[in-house]
């Protein structure tokens, strides 16, 4: 007796699926953490430059590397994790 069930996965059912698994990674307390470590290291960075009253430029340069992290994090969810999903 042949009891075999035929099952066919288009690529939207995959990249649903990767982003599931992305959305559920992203709720641990790991991540929550890591999180929270960032902004308080951006928050104890912001007051040491205010205290030794860096330049403009110094804090500047400091709030774009925050900024470039929020992008590089938010371009990653939204553009890079479709094309790598949907390329295998």
């Amino acid at each position: 007796m042949n009891r075999s069930v035929s099952l066919t996965l288009t690529t939207e059912d995959y990249v649903a699926a990767n982003r599931l698994h992305s959305l559920n990674c992203l709720r641990t307390r790991s991540a929550l953490a890591v999180f929270v470590m960032f902004v308080l290291a951006y928050l104890v960075w912001m007051a040491i430059a205010r205290l030794d009253q860096w330049p403009a430029i110094g804090v500047i340069a400091l709030n774009a590397g925050f900024a470039a992290v929020v992008v590089f994090v938010v371009a990653h969810y939204f553009l890079l994790f479709l094309y790598a999903t949907s390329r295998t």
